[in-house]
């Protein structure tokens, strides 16, 4: 096990900390789906600025690391979102679609790579514009602080 850091809490911790709980938070937000035509811009450009990069690259990389500037197959992921748009939920693709885990694997990484992740819902916004910024708590707070020093009141 690695030895244990003592640090002392500072700004800067409290910061990072801050900053780490809200991408843990924003990974458990359900957003909604892009249309299939929009999909399809999304995954042309994508497979014009991959294949721009790869070329800007090749005086400067060898062929193995050339490999990761690799585009995405439109086809199939096209295929994953009609799926998608149509009800099936994301951790159930790879039965529908009969893929080997290993197969399944490659698709999520093109799908994740396009924006398309496993929080993503076809139900418009299901929960109404969820706020993530804390300011109904801090209201709420304020509220409560409020109401114990005028009313006097025990929450």
């Amino acid at each position: 096990m690695d030895e244990a850091v003592e640090i002392q809490f500072s700004q800067q911790v409290l910061g990072r900390l801050v900053d780490v709980f809200r991408q843990w938070m924003l990974g458990y937000q359900v957003e909604k789906l892009p249309e299939i035509r929009e999909m399809e811009e999304i995954v042309v450009k994508y497979n014009d600025d991959m294949k721009e990069r790869r070329d800007n690259a090749k005086q400067y990389l060898g062929a193995a690391e050339l490999k990761k500037f690799k585009g995405v197959n439109k086809t199939k992921l096209l295929m994953c979102l009609t799926y998608l748009q149509n009800g099936v939920p994301f951790d159930e693709l790879p039965d529908k679609l009969k893929l080997e885990p290993r197969t399944w694997r490659r698709y999520k990484s093109d799908l994740n790579a396009v924006g398309i992740f496993s929080q993503q819902v076809n139900r418009g916004n299901a929960f109404g514009g969820v706020t993530t910024d804390f300011a109904r708590y801090y209201e709420e707070l304020d509220r409560m602080q409020g109401d114990l020093l005028v009313n006097k009141k025990r929450y």
